[in-house]
């Protein structure tokens, strides 16, 4: 063409790959509400408007050139874009569309005023309007632009706001939901056929630090335990926190051996210690592993039996457990074991057996360990292994040390009452160590029985001294200042370190019967037992060796200046109305009838504390002879 069209047809035609443009960010929008993942018919409408932008783009620019020519290719784009609308129309709408699209009436009115300022503009290049007409219809056009801008935002924030429901709040992973949606995908992924595994690892003892410390102090501990996880995974896991101390990791492409690998790494970071506010902490953690398809098809049943491995791997105290088929049964059992046990604390079917520990310089006994067992009200009987890890990893053991230290020294009042000034040893759990107020309900109980604090032995074991060591030098402190001997248990199984036993106030070591049970045939063994006696009285403590099954392990321990014995050489723990006579006979000394108020009687030097020279001078002079224990 030789003449350009005029300027009030090209605005016109420029009007329409605008329109077009302001279509497409509506349809945009739309995707934005829904996920970026819109039904099919979504997808033909937005194909279609931008079907109808690019021709009518072209269409402007060959116009403003002057080389538009009616009937060219470009027309068979704009059939199409009208095809496609009504393609869309003919899709079938999920039922639940309605619902989420509820609302969407309200942009009837924005979108109409649009239009018709739209159109006015259009008509003002052929028909003269009155200058207000055209301000406002240019100002409804601004304000359209200005709401599309706005409308990105808030689509922007809605995707932040469906993140933000699938990630947990404290520790920035998944929760739940966003884990058992990634949980879905996998199932489907390659139709059915993927292969991948999931662990389920919760922390041992974090109720009694959250308990003891406070949540806020559990809240950045799980942090900490978060990012630690994280270190240990692959790129392509999912860590998730499932709610409280329990964590879930979703393994993409990976089998029973790739399972337990990854669990091992993830056990390997959680190793070292957690710094908390100046306060050090080691965390334990049990892992339960599951694989798809191996032990279910479905992604909640096989979230099920990883927890179940993971409950068999704090039983078992493995850190590691693969599901095994019909341990669902076992799992059962164990919970309710401790539904019963937590119904029965209270109600007197605690029992107290008790253990002689002797005296090697003159085979007396001067002391007992009380060990519980618990009167199950249709098992019987159980011992302690059948119920206390139980206990311990759902945060009953407070509860039940309370309980058994008020039996233990109920018993030992009705010993002095008696005559025999026989003092008891209490085993303390973690939350015992952890809690500032234990001092003050231990002082209560000795109180209340009319127990002197002299004859309380609390037994704590090295795993539990490194939990907070501050914190818990600060308790054992507190009752030791009221006269409570303090003995450090299975003394060289655990954190066996010099610098604690210096700055703890602790009275008494427990040598572990694992050193003790081979000292008639190990020499290294007695060797290490030997240098643990010269240590603990170099350090003015007293030592107990455990586990002593035979004479010559006796007269060995003797002859090393071991200051007590405990073992079933000597007798098994037994109630006390069994063990009572065989006290008064062990015992040789002659009781004044003035003991039971505590003064007189059998020398009390062996339930109080020395220094150092006193047990050097006591090893100076072992029992070698004439065996005083028999």
């Amino acid at each position: 063409m030789d003449n350009p069209v005029g300027l009030s047809v090209l605005g016109l035609n420029i009007a329409y790959p605008l329109a077009d443009l302001m279509l497409l960010v509506l349809v945009a929008s739309a995707f934005g509400l829904r996920g970026w993942r819109p039904e099919k018919a979504w997808w033909l409408l937005g194909v279609s408007l931008a079907g109808f932008a690019v021709a009518d783009t072209i269409v402007t620019g060959a116009m403003a050139s002057g080389t538009y020519v009616p009937g060219g290719p470009v027309e068979a784009l704009w059939v199409l874009a009208l095809v496609l609308p009504a393609c869309a129309a003919w899709q079938r709408t999920p039922r639940e569309m309605s619902e989420r699209v509820a609302g969407w009436e309200v942009l009837f009115v924005p979108v109409f005023f649009a239009v018709s300022a739209l159109t006015l503009l259009v008509l003002g290049a052929f028909v003269r309007l009155p200058p207000l007409t055209v301000v406002l219809a240019a100002g409804t056009v601004l304000t359209a632009i200005v709401r599309a801008g706005i409308t990105f935002t808030e689509v922007r924030q809605l995707a932040d706001s469906k993140m933000q429901a699938r990630t947990d709040e404290l520790t920035g992973f998944a929760n739940r939901r966003g884990f058992f949606e990634r949980l879905n995908e996998e199932e489907t992924r390659g139709g059915g056929a993927a292969r991948f595994a999931l662990l389920v690892l919760d922390l041992d003892r974090f109720k009694e630090i959250n308990d003891s410390l406070g949540h806020q102090v559990g809240d950045d501990l799980l942090k900490l335990v978060g990012r630690r996880i994280e270190t240990a995974l692959r790129p392509t896991d999912l860590l998730a926190r499932l709610g409280g101390d329990e964590f879930a990791v979703l393994l993409q492409d990976a089998d029973a051996t790739a399972a337990r690998t990854v669990a091992e790494r993830v056990l390997a970071a959680l190793d070292g210690p957690f710094d908390v506010d100046g306060v050090s902490f080691h965390v334990d953690a049990s892992i339960g592993v599951a694989v798809y398809p191996d032990h279910a098809v479905a992604g909640n049943v096989l979230l099920q039996r990883a927890d179940i491995a993971m409950y068999a791997a704090k039983a078992a105290r493995s850190r590691i457990e693969h599901y095994r088929p019909g341990a669902d049964l076992h799992i059962l059992d164990r919970l309710d074991v401790i539904e019963t046990l937590r119904a029965g604390l209270g109600q007197d079917q605690l029992r107290l057996h008790y253990q002689m520990k002797v005296d090697l310089r003159t085979g007396n006994c001067h002391a007992v360990e009380a060990l519980v067992r618990w009167e199950h009200p249709t098992r019987g009987l159980l011992q302690p292994n059948e119920f206390l890890p139980m206990a311990e990893h759902t945060g009953l053991m407070r509860t039940l040390t309370l309980e058994v230290l008020g039996l233990a020294l109920d018993q030992c009042r009705q010993w002095w009452d008696a005559g025999l000034q026989i003092g008891v040893a209490v085993n303390l759990s973690a939350p015992n160590l952890l809690d500032k107020g234990f001092p003050a309900e231990v002082g209560e109980l000795l109180t209340t029985k009319g127990v002197p604090p002299r004859a309380l032995e609390l037994e704590i074991t090295e795993t539990a001294l490194m939990l907070d060591r501050i914190r818990t030098a600060a308790v054992l402190g507190s009752l030791r200042e009221m006269g409570v001997r303090i003995a450090v248990d299975d003394y060289g199984t655990g954190y066996s370190s010099l610098a604690y036993l210096r700055e703890l106030p602790v009275d008494v070591l427990k040598l572990d019967k694992s050193f003790v049970i081979h000292l008639d045939s190990d020499p290294l063994s007695a060797a290490i037992v030997q240098s643990t006696v010269g240590l603990a009285h170099s350090l003015a403590l007293r030592i107990v060796a455990e586990g002593v099954e035979t004479e010559t392990a006796m007269g060995r321990l003797a002859d090393y200046g071991c200051d007590f014995a405990q073992g079933f050489y000597l007798g098994a723990p037994q109630p006390a109305d069994k063990l009572t006579p065989l006290l008064w006979h062990r015992n040789r000394c002659a009781y004044s009838s003035s003991s039971s108020s505590g003064e007189g009687g059998c020398p009390p030097s062996r339930l109080e504390r020395v220094t150092a020279a006193d047990l050097m001078a006591d090893r100076a002079e072992p029992a070698r002879a004439g065996r005083p224990w028999i």
